[in-house]
Order: structure tokens, then sequence, then C-alpha cells
């Protein structure tokens, strides 16, 4: 990662993560063959990353990260 991937607050750093997770459930959602993604984890608790990155789609706590919003629209099609 980049320092401008890691700095500023934790808003911003979520927002710019559900903001590449959206990018890649729309780039799946228009291969016809795309049938799912794979994450390292579940929660950020087990991310190799640790914790603090908040790397996955769900915190440690089991509550959805703004990131599991941004990919959630790209996985609801038939």
């Amino acid at each position: 990662m980049t320092t401008s991937e890691t700095s500023g607050t934790e808003a911003d750093r979520l927002e710019r993560q559900a903001e590449a997770y959206r990018l890649v459930g729309a780039a799946c959602a228009e291969v016809l063959r795309c049938r799912g993604l794979t994450t390292w984890g579940f929660t950020d608790a087990s991310s190799w990353l640790g914790g603090d990155e908040m790397p996955l789609l769900f915190d440690a706590s089991y509550i959805a990260n703004p990131s599991w919003e941004a990919l959630r629209p790209s996985l609801d099609r038939p």
C-alpha cells in the first residue's frame, strides 16, 4: 500500500476501501462467468494486515464495513 492509501482519517480510509470494493464488484458483474469474489478473511480481526487496517467487509464485531454496502449491489444479480 502507498502512503496515500493508508493516510487520512478512518472515514477517509474506509471510503477509499469501499470504492475499491465497488469497482471490483462492478468489474465482476460485467463478466457473465464471474460468479464470486474471494477475500483473504471474513472479519478485520482475521486479516493478516491487522484489524487497524480495516481491510475486509466486516469489522472484528461482525458489523459490516462501508465496503460491504459498496460491494453488495454487484452481488444482486441472477
